[in-house]
């Protein structure tokens, strides 16, 4: 089984180092006046130049973004229960990848301050991919990158668009509703609701067995 992680907000809580990087960037390369945090925060999940693009802002504040955000990253905490279900999935045989609109190498130093990095066979950023979440070039990515089927695949994320892009996929979505921010379940004939980490375990399971994927007793025993 495959299983997708987005990275902020869904394993980590990096509200508040985001939002003070992105105010920063914004008085570095704009000026004065208040960053428009309401619509980054509306844009979760999308790649950071997709959303300057679409706020009609400079791309200049990317480098500065950057900058702060990793000058910060001691501000950075993983939810309660993460480490737990990434140890207990890692020791059930489980295959984890990351997908992030955070830029890779971000990303991945990031991971690897936390003590995360092990656990995951391929961390792809919105930096390296042509297309960023809504759009589900990123999941077919990391199906094709380690060989994994549709009904294989199940994605977790907090964000709109990570589950728009699982749903493009054509792939099963898990919300992480444990970020008191995260995303409501619309459609649930493919996404479910993990009110925990611990949820995700039992979910996945519930999802490879009814897709009559041969868990092998996946996550039992």
């Amino acid at each position: 089984m495959l299983v997708i992680f987005d990275l902020d907000g869904t394993l980590i809580d990096s509200h508040d180092v985001m939002c003070l990087a992105f105010a920063a960037a914004y008085a570095s390369e704009v000026g004065e006046g208040d960053a428009p945090l309401e619509g980054l925060l509306a844009r979760q999940g999308v790649p950071l130049r997709t959303i300057l693009q679409e706020l009609d802002l400079p791309l200049s504040m990317l480098p500065v973004f950057a900058r702060v955000s990793i000058a910060n990253s001691g501000l950075i905490m993983v939810w309660d229960g993460v480490r737990e279900l990434l140890d207990q999935l890692t020791q059930a045989g489980v295959v984890m990848a990351i997908a992030t609109g955070k830029e890779g190498g971000r990303a991945r130093l990031v991971l690897q301050e936390l003590g995360l990095l092990h656990h995951f066979k391929l961390v792809i950023g919105g930096d390296e991919i042509e297309r960023g979440k809504p759009a589900p070039d990123v999941v077919l990515k990391i199906q094709d990158r380690l060989g994994f089927s549709t009904e294989s695949t199940v994605v977790v994320g907090d964000a709109r668009a990570d589950i728009d892009s699982a749903k493009a996929a054509g792939v099963r979505a898990i919300v992480a509703s444990w970020n008191p921010r995260a995303c409501a379940v619309e459609d649930h004939s493919f996404c479910a609701s993990a009110s925990a980490p611990a949820d995700v375990a039992r979910l996945v399971q519930d999802m490879a067995e009814a897709s009559l994927f041969d868990s092998g007793g996946l996550l039992r025993g």
